[in-house]
C-alpha cells in the first residue's frame, strides 16, 4: 500500500496479507524418533509428575492432567499385568 506521499506502508500485524511471525527461533528441530515408555508403577509415574516443568505450557498441562487423574491411574496400574509390556 502507498499513501498519497509515495511511502510504501506494510500491512499491521495480524491484518489479511500480513504472514504470522515466527513462535520460536531457537534452532533447527532435533531430528530423534519417538520413544515410547510404559509406567507400571504409581511411584514412576509420581517422579514423572515431579519432574515436569510447571513453568512449561506443555509439561504445567501435562503435569495438572496426571494429578487430576493420579487416583484413576493408580487403580490402572495395580489391576494392570506389567509382564504384557516389556520390551526384550
Amino acid at each position: 500500500m502507498e499513501d498519497e506521499e509515495g511511502v510504501k506502508e506494510e500491512p499491521a500485524e495480524g491484518s489479511a496479507g500480513s504472514s504470522p511471525a515466527p513462535l520460536h527461533t531457537c534452532g533447527p528441530p532435533v531430528n530423534r524418533p519417538n520413544q515410547w515408555s510404559f509406567y507400571s508403577s504409581v511411584e514412576e509415574v509420581d517422579q514423572l509428575i515431579e519432574a515436569l516443568n510447571p513453568r512449561g505450557h506443555r509439561e504445567s498441562g501435562l503435569k495438572e492432567a496426571l494429578l487430576q487423574e493420579r487416583d484413576g491411574l493408580q487403580q490402572l496400574l495395580q489391576n494392570c499385568d506389567s509382564s504384557k509390556y516389556r520390551h526384550t
